[in-house]
C-alpha cells in the first residue's frame, strides 16, 4: 500500500518515454554516413588542389567530424517520443512536436492496448528467371490508451512501429502506470 500524501502536496514522477524508433517498413538511414564521408572527401579534394595537403587533411576531417555530428542531433530530433506523467492520479501525454493532450484521471485509462495491423509488402521473387512478385506480411502496431466506451481512445503516436519493439514498449509502460497505482478495469476491486 503507498502511503497518502499530505493535503495540498504535489506528487510527481519522472515520467515514461515512448519512442518509435523504427517506423514500420523503414529501412536505416544512410545517407548521413554517405553525405560526411562526401563533404568530407570534396573539402579534402578541394584543399589538395589548392597546394596545402596537411590543411586538406585537417579541413576534411573537420567537415567529416561536422556532418557526422549535425546528422546525430538531426536523428536525435527526430527519435523523441511520447512522455508520459503521472501527477496528483492526472495522467499527462506530451507529443513530440504537439501541445499535450489533456489531461486524464489515472482512474478513468480503462486499459493499455496494442493496435495492430498487418502490412503487405510487395517483394521480387528471389529465384532466378522466375518473374513475378511475392508479397511479405509484416505486422506492426501502436500503444493505445482505452477510455471509457464515451471517450474516444487515445493513440500515442499516429506512426506504427515495429511489433516486437512495441510489445518491448507496452510492457514497460504498463509497469510504469502499475508503479503510480493504476490497474486495467478487468483487474479492479
Amino acid at each position: 500500500m503507498k502511503p497518502t500524501p499530505e493535503p495540498g502536496a504535489v506528487e510527481t514522477s519522472p515520467g515514461f518515454v515512448y519512442a518509435v524508433r523504427q517506423r514500420a517498413g523503414d529501412l536505416p538511414d544512410l545517407r548521413g554516413p554517405f553525405q560526411a564521408v562526401v563533404f568530407g572527401g570534396v573539402v579534402y579534394a578541394l584543399f589538395a588542389w589548392l597546394g596545402a595537403r596537411k590543411a586538406a587533411l585537417v579541413a576534411g576531417l573537420m567537415v567529416f567530424a561536422g556532418a557526422v555530428v549535425w546528422q546525430s542531433v538531426r536523428r536525435s530530433r527526430r527519435a523523441s517520443g511520447v512522455v508520459l506523467r503521472v501527477e496528483n492520479g492526472m495522467l499527462r501525454v506530451y507529443p513530440p512536436h504537439a501541445p499535450p493532450a489533456a489531461p486524464v484521471p489515472l482512474a478513468d485509462v480503462h486499459d493499455v492496448v496494442l493496435d495492430t495491423k498487418m502490412l503487405r509488402k510487395p517483394q521480387r521473387s528471389g529465384r532466378r528467371g522466375a518473374p513475378g512478385m511475392r508479397s511479405l506480411e509484416v505486422d506492426v502496431a501502436r500503444i493505445t490508451l482505452v477510455l471509457s466506451p464515451e471517450v474516444a481512445p487515445i493513440e500515442l503516436t499516429s506512426e506504427y512501429g515495429a511489433h516486437s519493439e512495441t510489445v518491448e514498449q507496452i510492457a514497460k509502460m504498463k509497469m510504469f502506470l502499475r508503479s503510480r497505482g493504476w490497474l486495467p478495469l478487468d483487474e479492479r476491486p
